[in-house]
């Protein structure tokens, strides 16, 4: 039988973990919503970790159910279209989301044409299928495509989760594109110097944005969530606060060089964020600046592959791929960086085959010197 946990930052919602089923190679959770009908307790089953449920959503589901009851309403629609769901859905992401009009712009743009008129029973994975035919002609990258499927799965997964539909996600028996936004280009030290100069003049705050990215490895959001309570200047270090999707965090370390501490310690130390908004909270977007000088530099001239393509986040690349031209181990290089995987870092082991032809031309010696010792040993 399964034994039920309660979700303790939600009131009211249980998981119970899978003893067969697994997600990102742990037990799977199954969420379920708890509350009283006519004094009796029920148990509601809102969805799997590994379906896109999550804790959050079982809350959003209670609550639903119990302001329906409170009022008397039974508003569940069992099979509305797929444009009235998104009419729900997108009122819940301009009060729970940052930036509510991506979705709306990727579902007006791409699914709404082709599946907005039509009730939930009446979609099928070939629909989608020919949705995903249609964006592939129009020459779209197999990540916007992605998106797109995943809105629709995200909106059939709500219509369930809020009582509108009762049947099958059809998104969910379709397979998705691979993803390659793996990086290829990195910056030479001439074009990183010359980048940096550039910026200087423009912005100081984007150049030491950049410097930091290039000389640390730093993602953007986390330079931006960077506070002068994380610089160590007598250790020369910076801790760095890391955020899944999930909004958990964890710490890592950050090294600075002598041209980042040079940097900070040049700026005004007002206390807490070291680069904030101009409201003062945290940024969200990089300024225009850095692809302006980017563009006025040439390096994307003629380029038209988007993983060649020079933005910012090629500095925490260019980071990464002089570390293994140099001959870090790729081990080392996973930990500066804050991966989660060796396999994340292995790609930059491509880049160092002279350190490891070099560690191969030191075999016979070390072969040689384990002959002499165990003669020695012999005798």
């Amino acid at each position: 039988m399964a034994k039920f946990q309660p979700v303790k930052k939600y009131v009211g919602v249980v998981y119970y973990e899978s003893a067969e089923r697994k997600h990102l190679g742990k037990p799977d959770r199954c969420f379920y919503a708890v509350f009283k009908v006519h004094g009796r307790k029920m148990r509601e089953k809102v969805g799997w970790l590994s379906e896109g449920f999550t804790a959050e959503l079982a809350s959003q589901v209670r609550g639903e159910k119990m302001r329906d009851m409170r009022l008397g309403k039974d508003l569940a629609k069992k099979d509305p279209t797929l444009g009235e769901v998104w009419t729900e859905y997108y009122t819940w992401l301009q009060a729970n989301r940052k930036r509510p009009d991506n979705q709306r712009w990727m579902y007006e743009k791409y699914v709404e044409p082709a599946l907005g008129h039509k009730p939930l029973s009446a979609i099928a994975p070939l629909d989608l299928e020919r949705v995903r035919r249609t964006m592939q002609k129009a020459d779209l990258s197999p990540q916007t495509i992605s998106h797109a499927l995943a809105l629709v799965r995200t909106i059939f997964n709500r219509a369930t989760a809020w009582g509108m539909w009762q049947g099958g996600n059809p998104a969910k028996q379709i397979t998705f594109p691979k993803l390659d936004n793996r990086r290829e280009r990195f910056l030479s030290v001439d074009e990183a110097q010359s980048l940096l100069a550039a910026l200087l003049p423009r912005s100081q705050d984007v150049h030491d944005i950049a410097l930091l990215s290039l000389h640390c490895g730093m993602r953007r959001g986390e330079i931006y969530r960077l506070r002068w309570t994380d610089v160590d200047f007598e250790q020369g270090t910076l801790l760095v606060l890391v955020t899944d999707e999930h909004g958990k965090g964890h710490t890592r370390m950050a090294y600075m060089t002598d041209e980042v501490r040079g940097a900070l310690l040049s700026r005004a130390r007002n206390p807490g964020l070291i680069f904030p908004s101009r409201g003062g909270g945290v940024s969200e977007d990089m300024s225009k600046t850095f692809m302006r000088v980017v563009d006025a530099l040439g390096l994307n001239v003629g380029v038209t592959d988007r993983r060649q393509r020079v933005m910012f986040h090629t500095l925490r690349h260019t980071f990464a791929s002089w570390l293994a031209i140099d001959g870090t181990p790729i081990l080392t290089i996973k930990e500066l960086l804050g991966q989660k995987t060796l396999a994340m870092a292995e790609r930059y082991a491509k880049l160092s085959p002279d350190h490891k032809r070099a560690a191969i031309s030191r075999l016979p010696g070390l072969v040689g010197q384990s002959s002499e010792r165990d003669s020695g040993q012999g005798t």
